[in-house]
């Protein structure tokens, strides 16, 4: 497995040069005080590795949420009764002339009775 270490120094320098000169004696070991160095190691990150995982867990989320949406438009569209396909023809050879007056008449006498509570 490989590792990147990064090597922070910090000095008291008049210019880059000199900072440069500062860090080199510092890590041939010539130099012991006035630099401050603090180190940091980690595993080397493979963008390849990384890539592929994310890309796993979006076709597993992927997975996980489409089939959740089908099942819910399918029930939303089973369970009502304005999307159904198949509807009875009506019986309208068989009506009643005086059903519209019968009908009236019916609902001018329900409508006070619905309104009283």
């Amino acid at each position: 497995m490989k590792y990147k270490t990064i090597i922070k120094i910090t000095s008291e320098a008049r210019d880059k040069n000199e900072a440069i000169e500062i860090v080199d004696d510092y890590l041939a070991g010539n130099i012991r005080t006035g630099v401050d160095m603090k180190c940091a190691t980690k595993p080397e990150c493979n963008s390849v590795k990384i890539t592929c995982a994310i890309a796993i867990c979006l076709v597993i989320l992927w997975a996980i949420v489409v089939p959740t949406q089908l099942n819910t438009t399918q029930s939303q569209t089973q369970s009502s009764p304005a999307f159904s396909a198949v509807q009875p023809p009506l019986n309208t050879e068989r009506a009643n002339p005086d059903f519209k007056k019968r009908w009236e008449e019916r609902r001018i006498r329900e409508t006070p009775r619905n309104i009283r509570g």
